[in-house]
This record gives structure tokens, sequence and C-alpha cells, in this order.
């Protein structure tokens, strides 16, 4: 039996035939040819985009670049075994050349460590050392918030008092005016200027020791050294990178235990504060009993706040009034009131003496020059009690 014989059996039980069986696959046929897209005829004509945009001209050939390209997946999945076949076969052969029997693991881990050390050598000293410790001396950082305070004067005559109660002294000079060897009598040696060798001489880093001068009250002194303006400014540029230097510097020098180092330094903030603040033990302020000294001294305890910070070897800054002028009543009311603000921060006071500045005329401290004035007796009493407050903290084993 055909099977258009029993179509047509079952179309007779339905009451119709084969020719209405013929009708439904066409219409069928069509609907299965509709795309599944909304219906474009309830569109705006300005929301469809125009056909010949996107059906170029038959006889119009596509740019290389626009064109689709197929690429047959057998030829491709060929390449990439190919591929990984040959990155195996180089992967191999160089683990076959790093296990070879004469290049061990220790030895690539030495050559590793070598090259890592040369790297730190090649580096500057202040990146690859650490910074050293100076607990067993006492540094103790002259400073001031303006200049002509006597500054220099306080620094070299606290260097002969504290030299004179028994200590081991080293002055240092961090104040480009090169000044500070003028108050020991320093002389020239035969055939060397002594005054032009210092710590600004950047090249000779190693070998500071060469360019101390030594006085005769017996303070070692470490000038800053006549340098012109270039290389000046290349030493603070050599600070402002390492704010280590100094500390490494007296590391360097190999002083002996218990040694007082007294650094002076230029007024107001500088690159040279920063550095002695940074490795003081204490900060001794010198300031005048007037208003324009009276001014700086929020400055300077800001200053001394940040750069010595709250290290434990550091115990604060002490004030030393300076040329004090009792008959004059502004100098001696300024004095009660910078008394009164600092209260026992105060280390001492220091009265007007023209024994000071004629000493300095002689290139002798005050105590050489006028043991009995009373500018020194003032200047003793405050070395005093700089020891006594060493001694408190433990810098100092005993009191002198």
């Amino acid at each position: 039996m055909s099977t258009s014989s029993d179509i047509s059996r079952l179309f007779s039980k339905f009451g119709s035939g084969p020719s209405q069986y013929q009708e439904l696959l066409k219409e069928q046929s069509q609907q299965n040819s509709l795309p599944c897209e909304p219906d474009l005829a309830q569109a705006k004509d300005s929301e469809l985009p125009s056909i010949a945009a996107y059906v170029p001209d038959s006889g119009t050939a596509l740019p290389e670049e626009s064109r689709v390209k197929y690429v047959d997946l057998k030829s491709a999945r060929n390449a990439l075994e190919v591929e990984a076949a040959s990155a195996l076969s180089r992967s191999a052969g160089m683990f076959d050349k790093a296990l070879d029997a004469g290049v061990s693991l220790r030895s690539k881990l030495d050559d590793l460590s070598q090259a890592r050390q040369r790297e730190a050598d090649a580096l500057p000293v202040f990146f690859s050392r650490p910074r050293p410790s100076l607990s067993h001396i006492s540094i103790i950082a002259v400073v001031s918030g303006k200049g002509g305070v006597g500054k220099s004067t306080v620094a070299a005559n606290f260097a002969v008092a504290l030299q004179r109660e028994g200590q081991s002294v080293l002055a240092v000079d961090l104040d480009p005016q090169n000044a500070l060897h003028h108050h020991f009598g320093l002389e020239p040696e035969a055939g060397r200027a002594s005054w032009t060798a210092g710590i600004a001489q950047v090249d000779a880093l190693g070998s500071q020791q060469e360019n101390y001068l030594h006085s005769a009250s017996g303070v070692r002194l470490l000038p800053y050294g006549a340098v012109d303006e270039s290389r000046r400014r290349a030493f603070e540029a050599q600070l402002e990178e390492d704010p280590d230097w100094l500390a490494c510097l007296l590391a360097d020098l190999q002083l002996a235990d218990g040694t007082i180092v007294i650094l002076d330094t230029p007024p107001g903030p500088s690159i040279y504060l920063r550095q002695v603040l940074a490795v003081a033990n204490l900060a001794l302020v010198v300031s005048l009993s007037d208003a324009a000294s009276y001014n700086t001294l929020p400055m300077m305890d800001s200053l001394i706040k940040t750069y010595a910070g709250d290290r434990p070897e550091f115990f604060g800054a002490s004030y030393l009034i300076n040329q004090v002028e009792r008959s004059r009543k502004l100098s001696e009311d300024i004095t009660r009131i910078m008394c009164d603000v600092l209260g026992d921060k105060v280390l001492g006071l220091v009265r007007r003496d023209p024994s000071i500045t004629e000493a300095l005329a002689y290139n002798r401290s005050v105590l050489d020059y006028d043991p009995r004035g009373l500018g020194c007796h003032d200047l003793l009493s405050s070395a005093k009690a700089v020891l006594l407050k060493l001694t408190e903290r433990g810098q100092l084993e005993q009191a002198v």
C-alpha cells in the first residue's frame, strides 16, 4: 500500500481531501521561513537603520580588514599541537642544561647572592648600612633661632669649660661661616692653612680624623672648612640626601666612651639643624633677652620637636639666655618673662661681659682671657649644669 493511498483514506475520515494537506504543508513552510524578529511594521521609520548601509554593492569588493576570515579548525589544532611540542622540547633543553652535573642549585643560589651584594655595594653608603649606635658618647647641639646671639662663642667656651671639668671634648663646626676655630687660638701649621680643610670637603668623608685641630685647651676641633659656593652646595645636597650622614661620621671617628661632642650650627632652620637634632642628646638653645629672640622661641620649639622627635636618647631642650643686662629694664623684664615661660628648661643666664668679645679678638676663650670675669663665671656654672643633666640621664658615669 502506498503512502498517498493511506493519506487519502485518512482525510476521507475527516471529510477532507489530499489537496487541503498540500495547502497545510505550504502554509507551514511559509511560517517556518519567517525570521524571529519583532513586527517591523509597528516601528517608526526614524528608528530603522538603512538596509543599504549593511548590504554592499555586489560589484564592490570589501576592504581586507573588514572581511571575515575563517580558520580551518583542524589546521589550527594541528598548529597548536606542533607549537606545544616545540615548547616542551625547549623547556626540557633548558632544564637539562640547568641540572647539568657541574651546575648545582647551591652554586646558582650563591651566584644570585653575589649579584645582590654587588648591587648593594654599588649604592651610596647611606642606603646600604644601618644607622650606627652613638650611645657611648654624649652629643650637645648648640642652636639658635636667629643670628648674633653669641651661639658660636657659647659653643667654644662650653667646650673649654667641659674639658677643664675633666671631660674629653670634641667640637664640630657645622656652620658654613667656619668661625669656630677662631675661639681656640689655632694658628696655621707650616705649609698648611688649618682652616681650609674640614667636614665640608665631601670627598674626604673616610679621613675626617686627619682634619682634627688640637687646641691648647685640649679640645679637639673638626672645622667646617673654607669652601667655595659650589662645594658648599654639593655638601648640603649630600646632607639632604643622607639623613644619617652626621651619625655615620661620628661613628667613623671611633670616639672614646664618654666623649662629649659639641655641635655648632647656623641659626634658624637648615639642613644642618636637621642633622644635629637627629643625633643630639641635648639641644642647647642660645637666646638673647630681647623681643626678637623671644619671638623665635615657638619656632625653635617646633623645629626641635619635628627633628628630634620622640627618640628615647633625646632628653629635651635647655635654654641659655645670653648677654643679660641687669641695668636695662627691658632686658631685665624680658629675662624674667622668658624664665617664667620656660621654667626649669632655663639652663642658666650669662651676663653681658665685655671680656667675652675681647677674648675673641685675641683668638682665645674667655676662660683663658679673663677667668675672674662675670661672663666666665656664668659660663662655668652653665657648663656644670650640663654635666649634671648628662649624669642624671645616665650619659656620664658620674658628675664632676
